[in-house]
Formats: structure tokens, sequence, C-alpha cells
């Protein structure tokens, strides 16, 4: 009878395996709970620990199949689960870790097969089961593990072998736990306990750690990383916690760590320095995928200050760890921190500070010969410590130019398509006209970001702050751009540029400082000074054809003097400066002689009264004529000055 029972089990299992594997809808029921809280996890954990006791004692041979499908059923559930799924707890509490190691009190069954157990255990693991809830008991899954040691010795020290190497702690204190974990200590380390008997002496060993370099949002928990009570992580010379989470994505982690840097002589004290490590899961990733991450990060490191930097790269059997810079946060987070954009709302000009740093990281990244192809807010990191400093982050998609390797994904329908992330990727890549990812499709996401950035969270293209993003990716293929009323004229002329949809038209990284919108108030004034200062400004009568001056006409700024006199809003300086020289005419109609005024204005400063250099120096022209700078800047492109006049050229070589 039983032999009958285990084969229709098999069989069952079989056909559920073949449903849940080829049907999306299926996946998705069985993280449905049931009265009791259980989902179908939760009994595929009851069904792996009962099928490995010695019950199926006439019938082996059949029941050692159970297991054996039970984990493959497990894996192929977990392959679609989140963080959030593997916090799940039923309402007992009980993580899925509780459920497979809780035996029950009365339970005397001996395991004979602990492999299915173990297996189970480390498949939990690799999908990030929170090591450290507590049931409604207050209990870890390490304290329900080392409660039931009776029942099967060799197996639950392996689990808590397991468990702690993964950042398990205790919160319940029972004679019978202290008794072994004390034993753990004093005995020699076996090939079995080495691990855990390592782990137990790192914590009772009296060091005294001082960090003396951390940024101070994360201070705090740092500072605990240096205290011998707290439960730590060991790769390399790093010391890290489960604890602290400071991101998360598909395949990895990123934690605080700190590394033991050097030991001071006198005092025995371990000088200690803080850094994010960021943890990838090798059964989740492609190899080759974490290889061109650690390859491109430690070529590219060091060298440019808006790219975040690799120290080191460790490894283990079931992760690879870098070790980061520690920041702040990430795009994302900061236009959402007040704390952290009120700095951005007391000087709106530190908004092109930030944009040129980030396209200074891309422009690094570019003349390296590689694309970072997945640009975007979560990639962008900030810290505040000790001033505001952003860097591109996230190399794992990133491509080598000067190799011929590629990479290709699929989303939703199964069609290869490039790499990359949805709402934040250039037109032809959606529309997936093209499949490869360029320089052009870096620039477009630039811009995306950029925008972002400026409006302090809202997407160019999205009208509304919760937009599907089928619908955000089909009017990036349509071009139905939004800009925020808000962007000034500059910044808009700005985003126009990189948000072409034309890809020859997107200029390449190394170009866009050279935009207005990127200078500061002082290569202004001199660019317009030194348009001011051409032969068709000074002395427009021996010009009879005045190209530049009927082109600076054409302007918004040269149709706005038109209907209202340039003097009007200056008219305490113009007065000044009509009264020193009255030799000196200016057409308060016509634009070029608006420029011919800043320049003389300017290079006679000195010679004005205290209130008029007041007005100088607060570059008041700046701000009564908003849009000059760029319509000046326009008509230079167009008629070629910036190549022919060397003092035209020569403003615009200023350090941005």
């Amino acid at each position: 009878m039983v032999r009958k029972s285990v084969k229709k089990a098999v069989q069952l299992l079989g056909n559920l395996k073949t449903i849940i594997s080829e049907n999306d809808e299926a996946k998705e029921t069985v993280w449905i709970p049931d009265l009791q809280g259980n989902t179908a996890i939760d009994l595929l954990l009851i069904a792996i620990r009962i099928s490995s006791h010695d019950v199926y004692t006439h019938s082996r041979d059949i029941a050692a199949e159970l297991p054996t499908l039970l984990m493959k059923l497990l894996r192929e559930i977990l392959r679609s689960a989140t963080p959030v799924d593997m916090k799940r707890q039923n309402k007992k509490g009980q993580s899925f870790l509780h459920v497979l190691l809780d035996m029950g009190d009365k339970n005397k069954k001996k395991f004979t097969r602990e492999a299915f157990i173990l297996q189970a255990v480390q498949v939990l693991l690799d999908h990030q089961a929170d090591v450290n809830a507590l049931d409604s008991t207050g209990s870890t899954p390490l304290d329900v593990t080392l409660k039931h040691l009776d029942k099967g010795q060799v197996l639950y020290k392996k689990c808590a072998d397991f468990l702690i190497k993964r950042g398990a702690t205790r919160r319940c204190t029972t004679a019978g736990n202290n008794s072994f974990l004390t034993a753990l200590k004093h005995q020699p380390p076996s090939p079995q306990s080495s691990l855990l008997h390592g782990i137990s002496n790192l914590r009772i060993k009296n060091e005294t750690r001082k960090l003396r370099s951390c940024p101070k949002r994360h201070k705090e928990n740092a500072q605990r990383l240096t205290n011998p009570s707290t439960d730590v992580l060991v790769v390399g010379k790093y010391r890290y916690s489960n604890q602290f989470v400071i991101g998360t994505g598909a395949f990895s982690s990123v934690f605080i760590a700190i590394k033991d840097e050097f030991v001071d002589s006198k005092t025995g004290i371990i000088e200690c320095r803080a850094y994010a490590l960021k943890r990838l899961e090798k059964a989740k990733i492609n190899p080759q995928e974490i290889k061109r991450e650690v390859t491109t990060l430690l070529k590219i490191s060091g060298e440019c200050e808006n790219i975040i930097k690799c120290h080191e790269a460790e490894e283990d059997p079931s992760f690879q760890y870098l070790c980061l810079d520690l920041m702040d946060g990430d795009l994302n987070e900061f236009v959402n921190n007040d704390r952290a954009n009120k700095v951005i709302m007391k000087d709106p000009l530190i908004h092109g500070q930030i944009a040129k740093e980030i396209i200074d990281g891309l422009t690094y990244l570019h003349e390296k010969k590689f694309i970072h192809r997945d640009l975007k807010p979560g990639n962008i990191l900030y810290t505040t410590d000790p001033t505001l400093h952003f860097k591109i982050a996230d190399f794992g998609l990133t491509k080598n130019l000067s190799t011929s390797c590629t990479m290709t994904s699929t989303r939703g329908s199964g069609v290869a398509m490039a790499p990359g992330s949805r709402c934040w990727m250039a037109p032809e890549l959606v529309s997936m006209t093209s499949r490869e990812h360029t320089e052009q499709s870096d620039v477009f996401a630039l811009g995306l970001v950029l925008h972002y950035l400026l409006t302090l969270g809202k997407h160019p293209f999205a009208s509304k702050s919760e937009e599907p993003p089928h619908v955000i990716e089909r009017k990036i293929v349509d071009m139905q751009i939004h800009f925020d009323r808000a962007l000034g004229q500059e910044a808009t002329s700005f985003l126009m540029v990189l948000l072409t949809k034309d890809p020859s038209k997107r200029p390449p990284a190394a170009y866009l400082k050279q935009h207005p919108f990127l200078w500061s108030e002082s290569k202004k004034i001199e660019f317009l000074k030194a348009v001011g200062d051409q032969p068709e400004a000074v002395n427009p009568g021996n010009f009879p054809f005045l190209t530049l001056e009927k082109s600076l006409q054409t302007t918004n700024t040269g149709r706005r003097v038109e209907i209202v006199s340039w003097d009007q809003d200056i008219d305490e300086l113009y007065d000044e400066m009509t009264r020193a020289w009255r030799q000196k005419k200016y057409r308060t109609d016509e634009a070029i002689d608006l420029l011919r005024f800043i320049r003389n204005a300017y290079v006679h400063k000195q010679e004005r009264t205290p209130e008029a250099r007041k007005y100088l120096d607060e570059n008041v022209f700046l701000r009564v004529h908003p849009s000059l700078v760029l319509d000046v800047f326009g008509v230079v492109q167009k008629l070629g000055l910036d190549d022919d006049r060397s003092n035209i050229r020569e403003a615009l070589s200023l350090d941005t």
C-alpha cells in the first residue's frame, strides 16, 4: 500500500513540476497562503523533512524518488522568488527555515536521508532566506537547530554550520545550546565543525577595533561591526553582517563592511575603515557576467573620481565579493531625501555641478572603450561626506568595445533584445530596431537620468508619477516627451540635445560640457564679453551685411528687446554708463548693442560706482535676460564663429 501511494505521489509531483515550469500563472499561485498562513513552499519543506525520515523501510527504492522530486520542485518554484517572498512567515511566525528544521518536541524519528535536508537548507540560503527571522516564541532558525541536536547531531551540526556562515545568531539561550557551543569552542577543529569552531572563536577573541573612516550616515552600524559581541561574517580582511544591508538586487546584495587596515604597535588596537561589500550569488549569475563586472571594475578603478572604485575582489564557493567605496545612497534615494537635496534647493547651481560629475564619469568610461548599458538612477551613487559627490556604479552589464563579446537578454515574449532596465533605455533599443548598445544609447540614458535629477524624481516620458512601464516605453519610442515646466531654458535645451531620437545627432559624452547649461556664470559673462568685442558689435556701420547682428535679432532675446528696450531693466546702470561716455551710443532695441554694452560694463567695472559694481558682481544680465547666453551661443555656432574668432574660441575653452 505504501509502495503504491508513494508511486502515485511521484507521478503527481512530476506533473506539477511541469505545469509550474511552463505556466506563469501557476507560478504565482504557489505564493497564496492557506488558512494557517502556509504557502506551497512551506508544504514542500514539510514534505521534504517527512520524506527524509526512516518511515519507508519496505519501499526505499521507490521512496528515494520522492525527496529527489520534491527538491526539484522546490528549486523550480524558488527560481521566481523575490527577496520579499523569501521573508514570508506563517501564522506561527515561522520562516521557511523554521518550517524545515523544526521537528516538533514530540517527534523522535531519526533521519536516514540527511543529504536532502542539507540540500534544502542550502537552496533556501542561496535564495536569501532570512537566517535571523524570529518565530512566535522568539526563536531564530539557529535556536531551532541547536534545540534538536539530540535527534540528529551530525545533521544539525552541519545545519548550524551553514546558518552561522550566513550570519545567523541566537536569541534563545538554553542550557543545551550553551553547552553545545562551549564544547565547540574547546574541541579541536574537524572537517565537520571547522567553520563553526572558527566563527565561535572569532566572537570570543579579545580584539579591540577602532573605526577611523566612515561616512556619517553609516557610522553607527559600521561602529557595531567593531564590537566583539556583534555576529559577523569574515571575508579576507573584511567583516560584515547580514543585518546591515544597504542595497539589494535580483542577484546581489550590498553590505556595510569594515576592513582591518593596520594594528597600532603600541596599543594593539586594530584600525578599521568602512567599505561597501557587494556580494554576488554565483548560483544565480552566469560566470561570464561575474567575470565581466570584476574585470571591468579593476580596469577602470582609481583613475576617475566619478566612477565607483573597486578596492579588492574576494570569493568563496557560493559568492563573489567586491569591495567598493561606501556611499550614502543612490539617486532614487537622493531625490526623495529632504536632508540631502536641501543643498540643491539652497543653491540651484549645484544641479549643473552634479550633472558635470556624472558626465565626467561617463566620458571617462567611453574614453576607456566601455559602454555602461544600464545607466539609471539606481546606478548613480552619492555621498555627502565630506561634500556632495556623485559616482557611476554597477558595471554588471558593461561592454568592452575593444572586444567582440556581446550580450542579449529576453523579456516578456522571449524575443532577444539588448540588456538594460525598463524605462531607462534609448528608443532604438526599446523598439528593437537595434539590439546593440552604443555610446549614443548611453548618452540618451544619461539624458533620462539627468532629467530625473534636475526635476527631483520626474521621468521625461511619464506624464504622471505612476505610469506603467509599457506606457513609458511606448512614449520613448514615439518621443512623446514631457519636459518639466520648472526646468529653465538652458536645462531644457541641454536635455533636448541628449534626448534626440536620432542616435547620430547625440553628441559624444566628451562634448556635453560645451553646452551653456553646464557653464559657470563667470564663463557665461566672458563669452558674452567676447562676442560683444567683435568688430560687428564695436562698429556695426562698417559691416554692411551685418550677418551677426541680423542673426542675433531673430533670437528670443532679439525679439524681446524690439518690444521692450533692454535698458529698461538696468536703467540705473545704463544711465550711469551713458552719462560717463556721452559719445557712446547704444541702440536699446538691438541685441548686438546689448552685448557691446555688457562688454564695456565689465571692462570698465572699476570705474563704476559701488552700486553699479554690485550689479555686475551679481551678473545682473543673466537674471534679466535668461535666454541670452543660449541665444548667442546658438548664433555663434550657426555662423561658425567659435572656430573663426580667437577671442570667442578662448572664452569657450575656459574651464567650466
